[in-house]
């Protein structure tokens, strides 16, 4: 008997069941873009010439691999900041961190706002997203609410529903 014993086994995650389908399906044809990662015919992972063209630069032109500093690199922040933001934005009045993939900034993000919001604020996720979304939000401590975002009969954003959802939601604080 281990204390391991009494672990729960965690809910499926009904996006990975997109990949277990893919699996079984025969057609030459098919294409998994389930993972947020490319693959080749065998499934293995596949880099785009683009980013290893990209690393080879980097790498002639002496960069390294050293350990970054907590906030990630900072300059590729900034610059991601304002891919998203746009150039004129004020980088005074917003903040970014770098992690290490999404589940890592589920994890950041939670354990941030478990801290330094209000107890019982709620959070909105969409419904859908991964699985492992709500368990890391929800193990931080936080109120997760979901948002519809997604029409699963026309594959497509479900526009209508998800500003009534967000628009129902109590003010930012």
């Amino acid at each position: 008997m281990s204390y391991l014993d009494d672990i729960p086994i965690g809910p499926p995650d009904s996006i990975l069941g997109i990949v277990e389908a893919y699996r079984k399906c025969d057609d030459s044809k098919k294409v998994n873009v389930c993972v947020g990662a490319y693959r080749d015919m065998k499934g293995n992972p596949w880099v785009l010439p683009s980013v290893n063209e990209a690393e080879k630069l980097l790498l002639e032109m002496g960069s390294n691999k050293e350990y970054l500093p907590i906030e990630g690199d900072v300059e590729f922040v900034e610059r991601a900041l304002k891919f998203m933001y746009g150039d004129d934005v004020d980088l005074n009045r917003i903040a970014g961190v770098q992690s290490l993939g999404g589940t890592g900034a589920c994890r950041l993000g939670g354990e941030f706002f478990s801290r330094f919001l209000p107890k019982n604020t709620q959070i909105y996720i969409p419904d859908i997203t991964w699985g492992n979304h709500l368990a890391i939000f929800k193990s931080c401590g936080l109120d997760v609410q979901r948002y519809r975002y997604f029409d699963s009969s026309s594959n497509s954003l479900n526009f209508d529903g998800m500003l009534e959802d967000l628009s129902n939601a109590p003010e930012a604080l």
